[in-house]
């Protein structure tokens, strides 16, 4: 992938496509792209051969079924660890990008509730009041018997 987390690579044939990108904690992503849908731009003059052999990967039960759909599937060979490794790069950066605005947030107010306000100040004094209140009602209620 390029830093920005895309792939490309040279179509060999025009079939129908079937991409499946397998992450971890049993996360995978499916995407199918009908033959139609490709332009022309995605097939050169001259097709070269990939530098890395691409496994073709059956998935039908049934001769019939072969023969109706006639599709193959084309995975790109790569590294279970490689996999991890761009798929771990790449939601860090996404997350980065999406979470930026909350984090930014969550410091505003982080920086407002570290301050010590006037609600905050004479909030303390009503409480140090109150409570001397209390314990000067009791005691002159102690002190004149009742």
């Amino acid at each position: 992938t390029n830093k920005e987390g895309k792939f490309t690579f040279t179509l060999p044939k025009r079939i129908d496509y079937k991409i499946i990108v397998i992450a971890e904690l049993g996360h995978v992503a499916v995407a199918h792209i009908k033959a139609s849908e490709l332009s022309e731009e995605a097939f050169p003059k001259k097709i070269k051969e990939p530098k890395k052999k691409l496994k073709i990967v059956k998935t039908y039960k049934k001769k019939e079924e072969i023969n109706k759909t006639k599709k193959l599937e084309y995975f790109a060979e790569i590294n279970e660890e490689k996999i991890k490794k761009i798929v771990r790069e790449v939601i860090k950066e996404e997350l980065k990008k999406e979470f930026k605005p909350i984090h930014a947030k969550l410091l505003n107010i982080e920086m407002k509730l570290s301050k010590v306000s006037f609600k905050d100040v004479f909030s303390g004094i009503g409480w140090i009041l109150g409570i001397f209140g209390a314990w000067a009602l009791a005691y002159s209620r102690k002190r004149n018997g009742k």
